[in-house]
């Protein structure tokens, strides 16, 4: 099938024209302009577990969904040793328990703890979402406790989730000499006795293929102890069952489809990126995606993926591209946020980018694992693999790497590409980026701003395709 066949196909898809009413379903919470208000998803979380006629003791409760989620998550988080009990994950998993809600309270009050760390002192705050249920089994009763830290554009702050893990246990087994928690004994009372349940969680809009990456996930919650789960958890193992379920009423399901449809917005990447990446590299992002939203957009992404690289990077196709613009933007975020593929995250993302009208990107794989950097990331990067190539190869030093890099640099250039402390000093301005520091006095800098003039990008590509086309492959440039 040509090109021209493709997209007469994709023209008449159904497919594509049912997804396309999908996107342009707007909710209650998107037209008064706080769908991305963490209070509010909050509080419509904690209007699920206290409806009466959903939260029974079935097995099929929200509650028991949710202990799934926290089960599962912990066991792909900490496949070692896990944070939930064995045995009470395996009553969950086995459904040979029952649970009953007794309450649920947004933003409940932590009173009488105090602790200084590192990074200050942390006071009492509130626990955004803090359930209580009563397990009940053929031995016992217990009572179980779930702290939920909701996180839409933010990681935590201020310590809370130590702070708030502390509260509930009492601090028994966190590190006193290094966090020094102190506890106002007229105020604070420890809400759960021992025997209790104590489970944890994170609650984020994040993607399914970060999900995944552990070291991503410690950076964004201080407490070891929580468990992460993402928005898109919450609508496919909870959510949906109650809009599928006859039993759940009618009224309910329209509010839980307004909701869903409020978390499948796109919307910017998560603001505190800003701080930390190059403009050029800030996509666009959903916080969840409903079922039939999911099938729709990954089944037209696989049968037509080929036409939107085409319409995306060949300019050839630059009409189609536009027309399709808004649709192809909101699919790709869909993908990018749902896959647990590397490859169609990062690929997406960077369409994404594309589309959008940023063209400085670069997908690239290395270490057998692909990135989109931004131009001085990519550089950047780069200087860090040769660096580290060399000196596995024992000819690391600045006089042969800036001979070796000097088709890249330009004869007419003065300042050199990498330097040591005693030629520059990189406190003093942010033109430089360590690359190499092998612990033992030897630190390397290189300059950042390589992007910014001339021809130096395009033969940093071309050095790259000559000397380390295995290590360090480009699989999409900006347009020149």
């Amino acid at each position: 099938m040509n090109t021209i066949q493709h997209i007469q196909q994709f023209n008449s898809d159904s497919r594509v024209m049912r997804l396309q009413r999908l996107f342009k379903n707007s909710s209650i919470l998107e037209i008064v302009g706080i769908e991305r208000n963490e209070t509010r998803h909050s509080k419509f979380i904690r209007w699920v577990f206290k409806m009466p006629e959903i939260n029974t003791k079935s097995r099929y409760s929200p509650i028991m969904h949710l202990l799934d989620i926290l089960v599962r998550r912990d066991y792909e988080q900490n496949p070692n040793k896990q944070i939930v009990p064995t045995d009470f994950g395996n009553s969950i998993i086995n459904r040979n328990t029952s649970i009953s809600i007794i309450d649920v309270q947004p933003e409940y009050q932590t009173e009488g703890l105090k602790f200084k760390n590192k990074k200050g002192v942390a006071k009492s705050g509130l626990i955004d979402i803090y359930i209580t249920a009563l397990i009940s089994s053929e031995e016992n009763q217990k009572v179980l406790h779930i702290c939920i830290e909701n996180k839409l554009y933010t990681d935590e702050h201020d310590s809370q989730t130590t702070k708030y893990y502390a509260y509930m246990t009492g601090g028994n087994d966190l590190d006193k000499d290094k966090d020094k928690i102190e506890f106002d004994k007229g105020t604070y009372k420890c809400p759960t006795k021992q025997g209790d349940i104590v489970l944890f969680a994170f609650l984020s809009p994040t993607p399914e293929c970060i999900m995944k990456d552990k070291a991503v996930l410690d950076k964004k919650c201080e407490c070891k102890k929580y468990i992460h789960i993402n928005y898109q958890d919450i609508v496919n193992e909870i959510l949906t069952p109650l809009v599928e379920d006859e039993a759940t009423p009618d009224s309910a399901k329209k509010k839980i489809d307004q909701y869903i449809s409020t978390l499948s917005i796109p919307g910017d990447e998560a603001l505190e990126n800003k701080n930390n990446k190059d403009d050029e590299t800030l996509s666009k992002t959903v916080m969840a995606s409903g079922k039939e939203m999911l099938i729709l957009a990954n089944d037209i992404y696989k049968d037509y993926k080929k036409l939107f690289i085409k319409a995306v990077f060949d300019s050839n196709y630059s009409s189609f591209k536009t027309g399709y613009k808004d649709f192809l933007t909101n699919l790709m975020t869909t993908v990018s946020h749902s896959t647990d593929d590397d490859q169609d995250f990062l690929y997406s993302k960077l369409m994404v980018l594309r589309l959008n009208g940023k063209k400085n990107n670069y997908l690239v794989m290395h270490d057998e694992t692909y990135h989109v950097y931004g131009q001085k990331e990519f550089a950047v990067n780069f200087a860090k693999l040769y660096c580290k190539k060399m000196a596995e190869n024992s000819v690391l030093d600045v006089k042969m790497l800036n001979g070796v890099f000097k088709t890249v640099k330009g004869p007419t250039a003065d300042a050199p590409l990498f330097v040591t402390p005693p030629i520059y000093n990189p406190k003093k301005t942010n033109l430089y980026d360590e690359v190499y520091d092998d612990g033992k006095g030897l630190k390397i800098y290189f300059a950042n701003n390589i992007w910014g003039t001339g021809d130096y990008l395009p033969k940093l590509e071309d050095f790259i395709k000559q000397h380390c086309s295995k290590e360090y492959i480009i699989i999409q440039s900006p347009e020149r």
